[in-house]
């Protein structure tokens, strides 16, 4: 009773010191273990070309998350692929499995739409870096290559990729649908200046025909 409310001693400052030490090791390990952890996950690769300006330039390097082949990627994900026959290329995801698409143009405005799962209305894609010309432009044949202005239904496992510099990319248009298993990975990040990584924004979205 006699020592109730008694001043409590005040903890050793080299004790103060150890725990913070001991906090500031376990947290160096914890971000060390992350950092470890994501570079047996993550592949940097250099794009090679300006058909995904004004979204990634010229020789800039982006950081790749894997891609498991039982999977399909989400719609306008920026991945790194190849078709059945062309090099490996940086495309944006359109059109899903069982999706209609199709590209036309009238009057010099290219329009590229899409029936998501091939049932109800068709929606416009509203990309904000088509911005230039794509010249006279119409899209699918059975292939998925450009042809006549018919829409066309995405195969099972393949996908239909389009430039986000229409004018000067090689994609579906050139190549056909895109099989899902030969992805190589989706864009996360750009890395920028003093390699620090910036993720890969994108606005584009599906709008109701005007």
């Amino acid at each position: 009773m006699g020592n109730r409310g008694a001043p409590k001693s005040p903890r050793p400052l080299s004790t103060w010191r150890g725990g913070r030490a001991v906090r500031t090791i376990l947290v160096t390990g914890a971000l060390v273990l992350a950092v470890l952890a994501a570079a047996t996950t993550i592949t940097a690769v250099r794009v090679d070309g300006v058909s995904m300006t004004p979204t990634l330039r010229d020789s800039e390097r982006v950081l790749l998350r894997p891609f498991s082949g039982g999977d399909t990627p989400a719609r306008f994900a920026v991945i790194v692929t190849r078709f059945s026959s062309g090099p490996t290329v940086v495309k944006r995801v359109i059109g899903l499995p069982g999706d209609g698409v199709r590209i036309d143009t009238v009057e010099g405005v290219t329009t590229v739409e899409v029936q998501p799962g091939g049932q109800g209305p068709w929606l416009v894609v509203d990309n904000p870096a088509w911005t230039g010309s794509w010249g006279f432009v119409r899209c699918c044949r059975p292939d998925g290559q450009s042809g006549p202005a018919d829409p066309q239904v995405v195969p099972t496992g393949m996908l239909f990729l389009l430039g986000d510099n229409p004018a000067a990319s090689q994609d579906s248009r050139a190549f056909g649908w895109a099989p899902i298993e030969a992805i190589d990975g989706v864009v996360r990040w750009r890395l920028k200046a003093w390699v620090l990584p910036s993720g890969v924004h994108s606005h584009v979205q599906l709008r109701a025909l005007s």
